[in-house]
């Protein structure tokens, strides 16, 4: 057992707030500004979105779906038509 499991939840939150520098409270108002300033703002950036057919067409790409597709065409070559389009739908619902 980890010394942090050992700790019951009101010393763990406590050591918790002690390395945040915080309290119960929160931030004082001074402590703020100053990892405002040094820090900046507390925001997310927006990653870029990818358009959905992009994304589609990665799943029809992505390595493991093209060996499905290699596999599907030899089952199509030796004549399992219906392990073929079973494997084919599994592209599908996967994507």
């Amino acid at each position: 057992m980890s010394a942090a499991s050992a700790l019951n939840p009101e010393e763990a939150a406590d050591l918790l707030l002690r390395d945040l520098r915080s309290g119960p409270e929160g931030l004082s108002t001074r402590e703020a500004r100053r990892r405002l300033l040094q820090h900046g703002p507390n925001t997310l950036r927006r990653r870029q979105r990818r358009r959905w057919p992009t994304e589609l067409a990665h799943q029809f790409t992505h390595p493991l779906a093209l060996l499905l597709w290699l596999a599907a065409g030899l089952l199509l070559i030796v004549g399992s038509h219906v392990i073929a389009a079973a494997v084919i739908s599994i592209i599908g619902l996967n994507a």
